[in-house]
């Protein structure tokens, strides 16, 4: 048994009750001492096309035409279909490290010429928010593009090293293709 504290003192050690545990005299659990996994990383990627922003963002913006500029891309798919807005989803399906992986995306931020933010949903074999921006620069546009995210289920298991370095992979090819698309029609 216990010993009980006498009044105003403070408790003896083994007075107190076990440490924290959620539910116990209406306590909250403590959050976990263990550090978040910081999200995966790609660096931004920058590419100046010798094309208007409104041309560049236009083809960009075609998702039937995203197989043509992100290799990696072998479905696309807009819901509702027409004009994309705030809360447009955007389904995939790609290529990533020898698998077939789908992601679905739901337009958060819509600046048009300028700005778009896409968070996959929980579906999603990843959990991402990609940005695309657009700027006017002397002699064309500079289209900038970004990732964070992280792998689910079994993808977890891939070595981060090698998923980031993937990422940043799929965004330099993906840019290097729109340039030559773009200027060259290739």
């Amino acid at each position: 048994m216990r010993p009980i504290p006498e009044k105003g003192g403070p408790p003896s050690p083994s007075a107190c009750p076990a440490p924290h545990r959620a539910g116990s005299l209406g306590e909250r659990a403590r959050p976990s001492r263990r550090p978040a996994t910081p999200p995966l990383s790609a660096k931004p990627v920058t590419v100046v096309i010798e094309r208007p922003v409104a041309d560049v963002f236009s083809y960009m913006n075609d998702i039937a035409r995203e197989p043509e500029w992100q290799p990696q891309v072998r479905e696309a798919e807009q819901l509702p279909p027409g004009p994309a807005a705030v809360g447009s989803t955007r389904r995939y399906a790609s290529d990533f490290m020898s698998r077939t992986v789908r992601n679905t995306y739901v337009i958060r931020i819509w600046e048009p010429n300028r700005r778009i933010v896409l968070e996959t949903t929980p579906d999603s074999a990843f959990a991402a928010t990609s940005e695309i921006r657009w700027e006017a620069v002397t002699g064309g546009t500079r289209v900038t593009m970004s990732v964070d995210g992280a792998p689910k289920g079994r993808l977890k298991l891939l070595p981060r090293r090698l998923v980031e370095a993937a990422f940043q992979r799929e965004l330099e090819t993906a840019l290097a293709r729109l340039k030559a698309r773009l200027e060259d029609g290739r």
